[in-house]
């Protein structure tokens, strides 16, 4: 986010500018206009609010990077799970990142389920019961997330076991819900479900 907001508006942010706009941003979790309000703000930028989103979802996919971590956990994944991934978001602005980061090789085109193109947010059960409806009516679900309400209250409204991805380990083991701090940690952590 912070190399597109430079980028976009052909600034240097600062250090202090930069945290400002990493806790606003909340990993991006916040309400985007009310997040562009703030850059308006903070930046003392001339565009309003929603014409700066409007830039911001048009371009961050140029910026989205997987990291090394996450790709060899998919390649691994792969070998013993069917891989979905189900995200929040508009459908474009969600593509792009996704072929930004180069996920559509560890996910089929029929099992990349995006919000804007499907008529359901995470956490709507109907998003869950979309992704159920690919699968035979004996499968088990895992969901794997870093949202703790969208995600994992979402999955566990569903039945689905989940994993939740804390960095800040703001949250602890639920039933049917295992907390890791690092995607290195995912695996074991579904061999533990799955045993």
């Amino acid at each position: 986010m912070l190399d597109c907001i430079e980028k976009l508006f052909n600034l240097k942010l600062t250090p202090p500018q930069k945290v400002v706009l990493q806790k606003k941003d909340q990993e991006g979790h916040s309400n985007r206009i009310q997040f562009c309000k703030e850059i308006k703000s903070l930046l003392n930028l001339s565009q309003y609010q929603d014409q700066i989103w409007e830039m911001i979802k048009t371009n961050i996919g140029k910026f989205v990077q997987l990291n090394k971590n996450a790709k060899e956990v998919l390649q691994e994944l792969q070998k013993e799970y069917e891989l979905v991934l189900l995200t929040n978001g508009g459908s474009k602005n969600q593509q792009n990142k996704i072929h930004q980061t180069g996920l559509q090789d560890f996910f089929s085109h029929k099992k990349i389920l995006i919000s804007g193109t499907i008529g359901f947010s995470k956490p709507d059960p109907s998003a869950f019961q979309i992704v159920e409806q690919i699968f035979p009516s004996n499968a088990q679900f895992y969901m794997v997330g870093d949202h703790w309400e969208n995600d994992i209250i979402g999955a566990k409204n569903v039945g689905w076991k989940a994993i939740y991805l804390d960095t800040k380990s703001e949250h602890s083991d639920f039933e049917n819900v295992k907390t890791i701090s690092s995607l290195l940690e995912l695996k074991q952590a579904l061999d533990e479900f799955r045993y």
